[in-house]
């Protein structure tokens, strides 16, 4: 009898040990993702240029009328207090920005604009790459934050990259992104991954574990494991 208690005990210790290393790793799924820039995009995408629409109010329709492969959920572009001409500091084009009253305008050479201090772009599907171009001033302080349906999947700072069209990868899917930065600019171009799971799905390799569901599974494989341990 007290060697069966002794060697209960024993398992039970193993059981633990074991256990713990399972919450640990499932738990390490849930960390931020890898973001790295790279020279180009693999997967098909389209180039949202604001070049290609007139100066002036413009909604959200039109930009998916216009690329019908962007599907854009929503866009939102929030301001800080102030704002300049814009310079074309750059050879990025026309730029977009918010006309300072929850609206969406494209601004051309020489019109005032509204500072902006952060964007955030909300897609029909689950993508791992991006591009996306802004202007009028350098990145200072700029960086990109990555979200699967509301959940962190990453973070990404560009550093200086002044007017150049950058390109990001991403190892974890997303269909949120946020860029933020603390200096005056316009977003010139978003370059967009056509392919990728639809959002509604809600499913499917892009999307993030809940952690009941990894709780469910550690506890199952731990009783798994205590069994063969009794028997």
């Amino acid at each position: 009898m007290k060697k069966r208690q002794k060697d209960d005990r024993r398992g039970g210790q193993e059981l633990g040990k074991w256990v713990c290393g399972i919450v640990a790793l499932a738990f390490s799924n849930l960390a931020l993702a890898g973001v790295i820039s790279v020279a180009s995009l693999n997967n098909p995408n389209v180039n949202v240029d604001f070049d290609n629409f007139a100066t002036g109010s413009i909604t959200l329709a039109q930009i998916n009328t216009t690329y019908p492969s962007a599907g854009i959920l929503s866009l939102d572009i929030v301001t800080s207090i102030g704002s300049n001409p814009y310079s074309f500091n750059n050879s990025g084009g026309q730029g977009l920005s918010s006309d300072g009253a929850s609206g969406l305008q494209v601004y051309g050479f020489g019109e005032e604009y509204d500072h902006i201090s952060s964007i955030t772009v909300t897609l029909d599907r689950l993508i791992t790459e991006i591009g996306f171009q802004h202007g009028d001033r350098t990145g200072r302080g700029s960086s990109f934050s990555f979200f699967n349906q509301g959940a962190p999947v990453g973070t990404f700072d560009p550093g200086l990259f002044g007017d150049a069209l950058i390109f990001m990868r991403s190892d974890m899917a997303f269909n949120r992104f946020t860029f933020e930065e603390p200096v005056s600019w316009l977003v010139n171009s978003l370059v967009l991954q056509t392919t990728g799971e639809p959002i509604e799905s809600g499913t499917g390799s892009g999307t993030i574990p809940e952690p009941s569901t990894l709780v469910l599974l550690v506890l199952g494989l731990a009783g798994l494991r205590y069994s063969r341990l009794l028997g």
